[in-house]
């Protein structure tokens, strides 16, 4: 299996959570076991829990406020 350009080509797509989950279930000896609906079931889910979390800590993340304006 094609590794480094999958996985590259995963970051050129924005598709950073895929990439970190592919990079893991490469590696995992449990993900072996498993159909290929499934393992494209695994990438998604870790892709859109990323996004998820990317868009939370932005949300709660502090804000800086501008400093006041000068009439």
């Amino acid at each position: 299996m094609l590794k480094h350009p999958t996985l590259d080509l995963l970051g050129q797509l924005g598709l950073a959570g895929m990439a970190k989950a592919f990079a893991e279930m490469a590696t995992n000896d449990d993900a072996a076991s498993l159909s290929h609906a499934e393992w494209l079931a695994l990438l998604l889910d870790h892709e859109a829990t990323y996004r998820n979390d990317r868009r939370l800590a932005l949300r709660f993340a502090p804000r800086q406020t501008a400093p006041p304006r000068r009439a």
